[in-house]
């Protein structure tokens, strides 16, 4: 039996129905799909609105669902629902889906695209404290829902549209087909469905704690090669796919931070790997999904299953690492947590994306580790060096002047890697 003992991180359950889409909020994560996507008039359907609370206190939410009356030509649009309004305490950590039920009636015309717009409110505690992570978690071992009901919400389509570049106002869309049901049954009441509650953490504990021997085993990076070939993979995709595609230089960098974070650092930095957020949410990812211990490659495991939580260890051990290769003030242990939370906003959906984010301190700080960092491929170390050149050219001259610094900072590091590469006569291939 593992003798570690530590409280898990509160699982992503939204991310596991939704397949990450949400918005996140500072006290509630949520994301709207319509089933099914295209009706007929008096069919009843529904609207699921997915609520994620992030804090150990009982939140105070309040929905308000707004309804088209016009189509696109002018038509008369009727669409009714039990409640335009709907005040709801959602419990410390718990997650849950609202049913919303919708029905088109007469004299509404079949067309596309009607809008259902759903506000969400949250009241932000005086009291309590933000246990969920920006970007969710990792996955849950328990739920309050069976298998098949899970399947089944996960077929629908969430989204996370705003609408008027307002948070809080999320917006899905419903087509009507040109057939009318005879006539509409009784309207369904609005209703709330919990899918994880606090009962579930305790059981979520239990089996977490049991797979710490092998988290520990692969965690252990001196039995295995270095996860940076993947990393370099997942780096390239996430980034594009968030509204940053990044030039080979930047992919490399950040790619070998977050590889030395996990294979490297427990010995060079004196990392008590147990400690880490990645290492507990591998043992979580491993308690959701015990197949993966025996089945799949570690590092593909560490790369797509918990690149999150890599993230954030890499950034804070970033800025610790680049400290001593730049002249700069990089802040004090508080500032560097809220930097490290902006960009872990920005990636869970929040916020807009912001090049300094590459750079500082991943990009730049895995520059000055690079050559500590094992990867079971041929690589020229002048690789890294030139492409991060190109790619700070072509920045600069689209960065903003807030960016200066940091492309200073950049020069500096590339000349020291030129000057030491040069002095030990490497030479470029």
């Amino acid at each position: 039996m593992a003798d570690l003992d530590f409280t898990p991180l509160y699982p992503d359950v939204l991310g596991l129905v939704t397949g990450g889409t949400r918005v996140s909020l500072d006290a509630l994560q949520f994301a709207l799909g319509i089933f099914p996507k295209q009706v007929f008039v008096n069919q009843p359907f529904e609207a699921l609105l997915i609520l994620q609370n992030r804090m150990d206190v009982d939140l105070q939410v309040r929905i308000t669902v707004r309804l088209p009356t016009a189509d696109r030509s002018g038509g008369v649009v009727v669409i009714d629902t039990p409640h335009a309004q709907i005040p709801l305490k959602l419990p410390a950590a718990e997650v849950g889906v609202l049913h919303l039920p919708l029905l088109v009636r007469p004299p509404t015309n079949p067309s596309n695209g009607f809008p259902v717009r759903v506000t969400v409110r949250a009241r932000m505690p005086e009291s309590g404290r933000v246990i969920r992570t920006p970007t969710g978690g990792v996955a849950p071992s328990v739920l309050s829902i069976s298998p098949f009901k899970l399947q089944a919400l996960r077929e629908v389509s969430f989204g996370a549209s705003t609408w008027n570049a307002q948070h809080e106002v999320i917006t899905a869309a419903f087509d009507v087909a040109p057939m009318r049901i005879g006539s509409a049954p009784e309207m369904p009441e609005t209703r709330y469905e919990p899918l994880w509650t606090y009962k579930q953490f305790e059981k979520e504990r239990e089996l977490v704690l049991a797979r710490v021997d092998d988290a520990r085993t692969l965690a252990n990076s001196a039995l295995y090669s270095g996860c940076y070939p993947v990393m370099k993979r997942e780096v390239a995709e996430r980034f594009a796919a968030r509204g940053i595609p990044l030039h080979p230089g930047e992919v490399m960098g950040i790619a070998k931070m977050m590889a030395y974070a996990v294979d490297e650092s427990p010995m060079l930095e004196q990392i008590d790997v147990e400690r880490t957020r990645w290492f507990m949410a591998l043992c979580q990812v491993l308690a959701a999904e015990p197949e993966l211990y025996e089945a799949t490659d570690r590092n593909e495991i560490i790369a797509t299953r918990i690149f999150d939580e890599v993230l954030y260890e890499a950034i804070v051990l970033g800025f610790r690492v680049l400290q001593t290769k730049v002249r700069e003030n990089l802040g004090n242990q508080q500032e560097r947590l809220e930097y490290t939370n902006r960009v872990l906003h920005w990636w869970g959906g929040t916020g807009e994306p912001d090049l300094s984010y590459v750079y500082l301190p991943l990009a730049m700080a895995g520059l000055s580790v690079h050559r500590l960092v094992r990867h079971g491929t041929r690589e020229n170390p002048w690789e890294i060096v030139d492409n991060l050149e190109e790619a700070m050219n072509g920045r600069i001259r689209l960065a903003d002047s807030a960016n200066v610094v940091i492309f200073e900072m950049l020069a500096d590091l590339l000349d020291q890697s030129k000057r030491a590469l040069i002095a030990q006569r490497i030479q470029r291939e």
